[in-house]
């Protein structure tokens, strides 16, 4: 069976729908060549911004990992990474040369300013001029002077866009964040405006955890620390939220979306296309394990697809959306299960029937040969115990309740 991963992304036309995410994975034009040669589609640059000809310093250190106290276990990142060490010419003429070198993969150049209309405007079109098949507005990012990510005021967000497009032809791309009322509403007020595209989402704010010893919290530069952007596998369940509603959003004013935010594997990439996603971008699991991530992620997807019957992206791509309802009290209540343990498999742990007895309804006992026993009269059916079960002894079977 043929299989067609191609996707019309901003009139585009792209051989799948894998994408750099704007990061450091895409901070030059030879990193971004070698992502194009491993198999990746197309990239979002590192943003540029003028903030680049101001210093040729970045912060030390600007990576975190987020891991849960005590464990060594990495579930994302923390980032400071907020400016390109690189002259912005100098970027502009570096992405130029990628373009040239691969006409067919599609290169989105990112940038971000002040709220100035100058700032914006020479930005865009130097992108033009190097060659860009698409701009991304970082709107995402905290303005200084307005005070807000610009993202978060819909008239600060509109002018923008409105003087990127009054200055270029390109399609424009409005980068958003979870950090705001209601990101469906935003990513409408964005199309309204003229933008094409919303990219969701930005990293997510967020402080590392606290050094004991000074007192500071991690990252300590010179006893001083701030804010971070957090990004990683842990964020994904938030980020699908906020591609969920603007899906719904894009039903009533039609734009496309591009998703980003733990985009790890192809699983991930299916669960986000089933949202309605147009395509995908990743960045810290590639600065992870590097961008020959694409060929599991391809090879997976091509076996969902096969799996599935499906010959092209569209015959998926926002299935889900017809599955969803508003709140979980729109769930019908007829389903009702009960855990149940297999004494074959189960290690004794006891883990099971401390968390059900102070986080359940205490359905969970040891019996004499150590092996975990559900009262199925007292079980609800919550799947607390399956969490917590490190030996996967547990399942939900469907029980009868008047």
């Amino acid at each position: 069976m043929a299989f067609n991963l191609e996707t019309n992304y901003c009139g585009f036309q792209c051989k799948n729908p894998f994408f750099l995410a704007s990061s450091p994975v895409s901070a030059s034009g030879e990193m971004i060549g070698r992502a194009f040669e491993a198999g990746w589609a197309g990239a979002v640059t590192k943003s540029i911004s003028f903030l680049q000809d101001e210093t040729t310093l970045s912060l030390t250190p600007r990576m975190l990992p987020v891991s849960t106290a005590g464990s060594r276990v990495v579930t994302g990142m923390g980032n400071i990474d907020f400016v390109m060490d690189k002259r912005v010419d100098d970027a502009f003429e570096d992405f130029a040369q990628v373009k040239k070198r691969y006409p067919t993969n599609m290169l989105i150049v990112s940038i971000k300013a002040h709220y100035r209309e100058e700032d914006w405007k020479r930005l865009a079109r130097k992108a033009e001029q190097a060659g860009a098949d698409a701009l991304e507005l970082c709107l995402s990012c905290i303005d200084s002077e307005a005070g807000v990510m610009l993202c978060q005021d819909k008239a600060l967000m509109t002018q923008v866009i409105q003087w990127v497009k009054e200055e270029v032809s390109l399609p424009v791309i409005a980068k958003l964040s979870l950090h705001v009322n209601d990101i469906g509403d935003m990513a409408v007020c964005a199309a309204k405006a003229g933008a094409a595209a919303v990219t969701a989402i930005n990293s997510i704010h967020g402080i590392e955890p606290l050094d004991s010893e000074t007192m500071v919290h991690i990252p300590n530069i010179m006893g001083k620390s701030a804010p971070m952007g957090l990004s990683g596998s842990f964020i994904k369940p938030m980020a699908e939220h906020c591609v969920y509603k603007i899906a719904l959003a894009a039903k009533t004013q039609p734009f496309q979306i591009a998703a980003a935010g733990g985009i790890c594997n192809g699983l991930d990439g299916v669960e986000y296309l089933s949202l309605g996603a147009h395509i995908l971008q990743s960045a810290t699991e590639v600065m992870y394990k590097g961008y020959g991530l694409i060929d599991p992620m391809l090879r997976y997807l091509k076996k969902f697809m096969e799996e599935k019957g499906c010959s092209s992206l569209e015959d998926f791509r926002g299935h889900s959306l017809d599955h969803m309802v508003p709140a979980a009290r729109n769930l019908s209540l007829k389903q009702q299960l009960a855990a149940k343990i297999d004494p074959g498999i189960c290690i004794g742990c006891n883990r099971c029937v401390i968390s059900c007895r102070d986080g359940g309804k205490q359905a969970i006992s040891m019996t004499e040969d150590k092996k975990a026993f559900v009262d199925t009269k007292r079980c609800t059916g919550c799947g607390l115990c399956r969490i917590v079960c490190p030996a996967w002894a547990i399942r939900m079977e469907e029980v009868k309740r008047s």
